[in-house]
C-alpha cells in the first residue's frame, strides 16, 4: 500500500460496485481485497469517490505517514475488544447512525438490535451510498445531520 499511495487510495475510495448480494458472490480473493499490493489495473471498477484535488489531498497525506498508523487500529482490534469486556457498554447519550444502503463492510443490518445498548438512537440508511457516505452524498448527510441536532439540541 505504501508502495502506491495513489492506487491504493483510487482502488479504496469507490462507489457504484454494486449491492451487498454482488458483493456476497465475488471471488474470496477480491472480498478479502488480495489485490491491495498488486501494481494498479488501469480501469478501477465502479466510479471514483473523491475529486482529483481530494485524492492528491489524500495521496499526500498517506505518502507522508504510510498506511501504518491507519491500519495498526484493524491490527489491534482483538486486544481492544477484550480491554473492553468488563466495560459498561451502554450509550447514554442521544445518538444519530448513518448507515450507507450498499455498504458491504458496515451493512446497515448490523444496527440491528444497536437500541439494546444505545436507548436513545436515531437511525437512517441513505439509499444508493456505498461505504463512503459523506463523501458520495454530502448534501443528504448533511441534512440528516442538521436535522437531528436541531431536533436533539435545540437552541
Amino acid at each position: 500500500m505504501n508502495s502506491d499511495p495513489e492506487g491504493t487510495l483510487r482502488g479504496a475510495l469507490r462507489k457504484d460496485l454494486g449491492t451487498p448480494e454482488d458483493w456476497d458472490q465475488m471471488p474470496a480473493e477480491l472480498k478479502n481485497m488480495e489485490y491491495y499490493g498488486q501494481p494498479a489495473p488501469a480501469q478501477f471498477p465502479g466510479q471514483d469517490v473523491l475529486s482529483a484535488g481530494e485524492l492528491d489531498f489524500y495521496v499526500s497525506q498517506y505518502a507522508r505517514t504510510g498506511f501504518t498508523p491507519a491500519i495498526n487500529w484493524y491490527r489491534n482490534i482483538s486486544r481492544n475488544w477484550q480491554a473492553g469486556l468488563e466495560v459498561d457498554q451502554m450509550v447514554r447519550v442521544p445518538s444519530l447512525m448513518i448507515s450507507a444502503e450498499n455498504d458491504v463492510v458496515l451493512r446497515p443490518s448490523m444496527t440491528d438490535g444497536m437500541d439494546a445498548l444505545v436507548p436513545d438512537l436515531e437511525r437512517h440508511v441513505i439509499v444508493d451510498t456505498w461505504h463512503w457516505t459523506p463523501e458520495e452524498k454530502p448534501e443528504e448527510a448533511n441534512r440528516i445531520v442538521l436535522d437531528w441536532l436541531d431536533r436533539t439540541f435545540p437552541r
